[in-house]
């Protein structure tokens, strides 16, 4: 039982290093995802070896704390565990034992990351390299500690316990970091001075400039060349020059480009802004590890064309609108929608020296070792990702010498934020727009089941046959496809592509119903997707079309569709954020779904007067735990579970776990079949030939229901697959289950065992 304490000493000098490592990447995400655009970790040496871009992706966080954070209670238990080691007997050969079983975990985990970043990411940081080293060493050395064993002892849980104790304050303090951050930015001084910025016309949002705290511009300034070929905007002989490096399939760059923006209309007049194009596809550009954007080359080749006819910036509004059709005929499509000289625009495609300008655009972000877009530089001083508005003119205005650093390198900074009031709570009228009338909110419904227009009202959550009911109920009807995209973007939509509707086609109008760019806060439409809920109708002033339909983006989803088979879901719902615009549309499910974010509003040929509803119906749907009420309801192939101990399990062919779980399902079926289990499996795919070709395939040894209008699905209240119900001889529901994983498949047996 003698330890070697060389090892463990040498582990509490590993564990260190692991903690100030994981303490910093966690610290560095936190400034990179709340902060003000301007932080740079000290891992950045260019190419693929960016530790942002690695910081900053979906596998950074887990529920909002950075996910290098969860590796610090971790350290906390292997060092008390470390300390126990060192002891002779059996007590420090059960902490050895332990160590080396956390040490395993923490390689495992190293793996998966480093596999993330080469296969997902294509970036590589250097500190989470060092780690998994460090990691590999860890484990190295818990081997060589000395004899081992696993045996419960109070260190391990002691250890336990500390984990528990690091975790609890480490998760809280980083929560409450980002908000912090997120308040230096983006929070307003309610007591700031108010410059009305509101269209005369009074049809355009009330907007007004609110002070955003203080921020710290970064110190990195570079000497960035300008060639003259680039599309610029603002007078020539500005004394301040924002120059954007951007690739037309790239999020952030859509983003940034919302926020600039606002940054010209503040200050287009006195600074110059400069585009640079840096396209992420390594068939154009070398500096990058591969491929991210496949036509990422041709739409810059495209929009430095529409330049040189000195169109470019309508042309570069128009792509990030439609930043999903980005092939040659959307390209062309623009081109004419502009009116442009397309013989020549389509002769210039095809020229090498407009290949050339690219390439120098390339060539000038590699002399500036930018390894992704967006960049930004404001007289040189760099910015990385989708900067702020609140930061960008807090740099122009320092630049022009309007304000000046602290002593600690700060500005006060400004930000825009809309400032229109909502209407007044009660009925509202029906809005003319074309030919048409449309509800001025979403539809709330009466008890009697029919829909009312009410500001402050509960928005209605329900599948489209109950809202079609709802619309005639009140004299009205479902709005259609053109209907609802006419009222958001503004203008009748057109059937570019040719397929009978024009829902999925390029927007021809504004991309969202309030104006041409994305504005934060106009909208709910940034909530979070678990944890948030629907408003009141009306409830955000802002989020309103000129001709005064409120939200048409932000809150619920709404059906349109006149008939089943055109049924489908339009509009982000409150977790879309800058997504949630006039030409999102949703199909996936058929009309019975119902959630948290499907509501509806009615269309009319004329003025139908609304009646206001003293008792409105309950606006959310039961829980989900109580939609499939017990007994299990009937349904058409339910009886196939007479007297059997049954599990209903939902699926859908382009669900990646249900392929793994209905395999399983199999097996248990042909194990137990005998004892009397039934498998009903539920296929809720649109397009059943999908499915039938699937079921055929696989030749299931249960009976599939076919559920193309997820009316099971929405009587369920199923909200992710694959999800299964388990049901007892009686027909009574036991329990309910989201998700497939083997040790899901274990309890199952068990659950099933039981009630056989």
């Amino acid at each position: 039982m003698v330890a070697r304490a060389w090892a463990l000493r040498a582990q509490w000098v590993v564990l260190a290093l692991l903690a100030g490592l994981a303490a910093y990447m966690g610290w560095a995400h936190l400034q990179l995802a709340h902060g003000a655009g301007t932080f740079e970790s000290l891992c950045n040496v260019g190419g693929s070896f960016d530790c942002d871009e690695v910081n900053t992706s979906r596998y950074a966080s887990l529920f909002g704390v950075p996910i290098s954070l969860y590796a610090l209670p971790l350290y906390a238990g292997m060092a008390w565990l470390t300390w126990s080691g060192l002891r002779n007997d059996e007590r420090g050969a059960a902490a050895r034992g332990w160590l080396t079983f956390v040490a395993i975990w923490n390689v495992l985990v190293s793996a998966y990351m480093g596999w993330v970043s080469a296969t997902d990411l294509g970036f590589f940081c250097l500190f989470c390299i060092s780690m998994y080293t460090l990691h590999a060493i860890s484990l190295g050395l818990a081997l060589a500690s000395g004899p081992r064993s696993f045996q419960l002892t109070w260190d391990a849980l002691v250890a336990d316990a500390l984990i528990a104790a690091v975790f609890v304050v480490v998760a809280p303090l980083s929560l409450h970091l980002g908000r912090q951050l997120d308040a230096e930015v983006v929070a307003a001084v309610e007591a700031s001075a108010a410059v009305e910025a509101g269209s005369p016309e009074g049809t355009a949002l009330a907007t007004k400039q609110r002070a955003a705290g203080r921020v710290t511009l970064p110190n990195v300034v570079k000497d960035v060349p300008i060639s003259g070929h680039e599309p610029t905007y603002g007078p020539a002989d500005a004394t301040v020059t924002v120059v954007e490096f951007a690739d037309f399939e790239c999020g952030y760059c859509r983003k940034l480009s919302h926020t600039m923006d606002d940054v010209k209309a503040q200050h287009g007049d006195s600074v110059r802004f400069v585009f640079k194009h840096f396209p992420m596809d390594k068939d154009c550009n070398d500096t990058i590890s591969r491929t991210h954007h496949k036509r990422a080359y041709e739409v810059a080749i495209a929009s430095q064309c529409a330049h040189h006819q000195d169109r470019f910036w309508e042309f570069h509004d128009l792509v990030f609108r439609n930043q999903q059709h980005l092939d040659d005929h959307d390209l062309l499509a623009h081109a004419e929608r502009l009116g442009l000289d397309v013989p020549a625009w389509q002769a210039c495609r095809g020229s090498d020296a407009v290949g050339a300008e690219i390439a120098a655009d390339v060539a000038a972000a590699n002399s500036l070792d930018i390894s992704g877009t967006p960049r930004t530089y404001v007289n040189g001083r760099e910015f990385k990702g989708a900067s702020s508005e609140a930061i960008l003119d807090a740099a122009i205005r320092v630049a022009q010498g309007a304000v000046e650093l602290d002593d600690e390198g700060k500005v006060a900074a400004m930000r825009t934020v809309v400032a229109e009031p909502p209407p007044e709570k009660g009925t509202i009228d029906m809005v003319a727009v074309g030919d048409f009338w449309i509800d001025a909110v979403e539809a709330s419904r009466s008890v009697e089941g029919v829909a009312v227009s009410e500001v402050g009202a509960a928005v209605a959550i329900t599948n489209w046959f109950d809202a079609k009911r709802a619309c005639e109920a009140a004299g009205k009807r479902l709005c259609t496809h053109d209907e609802w995209l006419t009222a958001c973007q503004g203008v009748p939509g057109v059937d570019d592509d040719g397929d009978g509707r024009v829902v999925g086609d390029v927007l021809e109008g504004r991309a969202y119903p309030y104006g041409e760019r994305y504005r934060a806060g106009a909208c709910w439409d940034s909530g979070h997707r678990d944890r948030s809920e629907p408003q009141e109708a009306g409830r955000r002033g802002g989020c309103r079309s000129p001709e005064g339909v409120y939200d048409l983006t932000g809150n619920v989803q709404e059906w349109v569709g006149a008939t089943e088979a055109d049924a489908l879901l339009m509009g982000g719902g409150w977790y879309h954020e800058d997504k949630a615009s006039c030409g999102q549309a949703w199909d996936t499910f058929g009309p019975g779904i119902v959630s948290q974010n499907t509501g509806f509003r009615c269309c009319a040929d004329s003025q139908v007067e609304g009646v206001f509803a003293a008792a409105v119906a309950e606006a959310t749907p039961e829980d989900s735990e109580d939609v499939a009420t017990e007994p299990l309801p009937a349904f058409e192939g339910s009886e196939a579970l007479e007297g059997k101990v049954g599990l209903v399990n939902f699926w859908a062919t382009w669900c990646a776990p249900c392929r793994k779980e209905l395999p399983a399902l199999a097996e248990l079926q042909k194990e137990l079949e005998d004892r009397g289990l039934v498998v009903l499996a539920v296929n809720v795919d649109r397009k059943v030939e999908d499915a039938q070709r699937v079921i055929d395939a696989s030749a299931f040894p249960f009976p599939v229901v076919l559920d193309p209008e997820s009316k099971l699905f929405g009587q369920f209240g199923v909200s992710a697959m694959p999800f299964s119900v388990l049901v007892d001889r009686e027909g009574k529901i036991v329990a309910r289950h989201t998700g497939y994983s083997e040790e899901w498949m274990v309890e199952l047996r068990d659950q099933i065992d039981e009630l056989l």
